[in-house]
């Protein structure tokens, strides 16, 4: 059947791509690295929770901690992506207005982490897939901005990041309701990581 939402071979590819990244940074001590590494690994753990292969294979018999993992790695995922967009875009230097929005969206992100471990999982699941969408427009739209303005570094971000976040975008909509749950929105996050 199509594409495979159970499917393992992503977990696969997003370890490589941590071990990968650890080796970049061992060499260059590029904080930068560590902030996609933090993407990275959260995503992975949302991706693992989500189809059901880390309760199955890394906490069987933690019920409690399955029960709220998802809206705990969805908003890890969101702060590491705000960290990265921050520190990689340069944002302190180039703007301090953007850089305070990413900053709030940076605390915001951290206390709904935080939250997701006393608040019920249908509120922080909610909200969590709510912010995905506006900060992934937000983080895309500074990187094009920072490219446009004249940063050359900033064209490698937008060749990445437009393919991760427009994905990790359809799946939050696909999971809202706003567009149609299918194959390819389920996995549309995993297919936009990988490229």
């Amino acid at each position: 059947k199509g594409l495979n939402k159970r499917n393992p071979w992503f977990a696969g590819v997003m370890l490589i791509m941590i071990v990968y990244n650890l080796f970049v940074y061992y060499s260059t001590r590029d904080s930068n690295y560590l902030y996609l590494i933090g993407f990275i690994a959260s995503y992975m753990m949302f991706h693992l929770t989500l189809t059901g292969y880390a309760y199955e294979y890394l906490w069987p018999k933690a019920v409690r901690w399955n029960s709220f993992a998802i809206s705990t790695f969805t908003a890890s995922t969101a702060v590491f992506t705000c960290l990265f967009t921050s520190h990689f875009l340069k944002l302190r230097q180039f703007s301090q207005v953007a850089f305070h929005i990413v900053r709030a969206m940076t605390i915001f992100s951290t206390a709904l982490l935080i939250l997701t471990f006393v608040l019920p999982y249908s509120l922080t699941i909610r909200v969590g897939a709510s912010v995905v969408v506006p900060m992934a427009i937000v983080a895309l739209s500074l990187g094009y901005w920072r490219w446009w303005r004249g940063a050359t570094f900033a064209r490698y971000y937008c060749l990445a990041w437009t393919a991760i976040l427009i994905g990790v975008s359809v799946l939050s909509a696909s999971k809202l309701g706003w567009i149609p749950l299918n194959d390819w929105t389920e996995n549309a996050a995993q297919i936009g990581i990988v490229l």
